[in-house]
């Protein structure tokens, strides 16, 4: 009886896709910041609050990706932290209804 081995393999990225990954990750989180300091001081409606909240796991899902093409790794989940592909889609779709919904509140 032999013995088998198990090999994980890591993908094999070039350095600028990686650092393209990188500087995503860091622009995201860059600009939820600044989003989330903007909505609370100009626009501080039920309505823009909860469009913020409602975005989040999207905004989530966008930061694992990243993070793992920035590590060179993919991730275990592809769509986390929603459970299925058809429930990720739902919700965009009911993402963008809200935005447009939003978008209307305030002209």
């Amino acid at each position: 009886m032999g013995s088998s081995t198990v090999h994980t393999a890591r993908a094999v990225l070039h350095p600028r896709r990686r650092l393209f990954a990188g500087l995503g990750f860091v622009t995201l989180v860059a600009v939820c910041i600044a989003t989330i300091t903007y909505v609370s001081m100009k626009r501080p409606t039920p309505v823009a609050l909860l469009h913020g909240l409602f975005v989040l796991p999207s905004v989530l899902w966008g930061g694992h990706r990243l993070w793992h093409a920035a590590k060179g790794t993919t991730p275990m989940h592809a769509h986390w932290p929603f459970a299925t592909q058809g429930v990720a889609t739902g919700y965009f779709l009911i993402a963008i209804a809200l935005s447009l919904f939003a978008s209307r509140l305030y002209q």
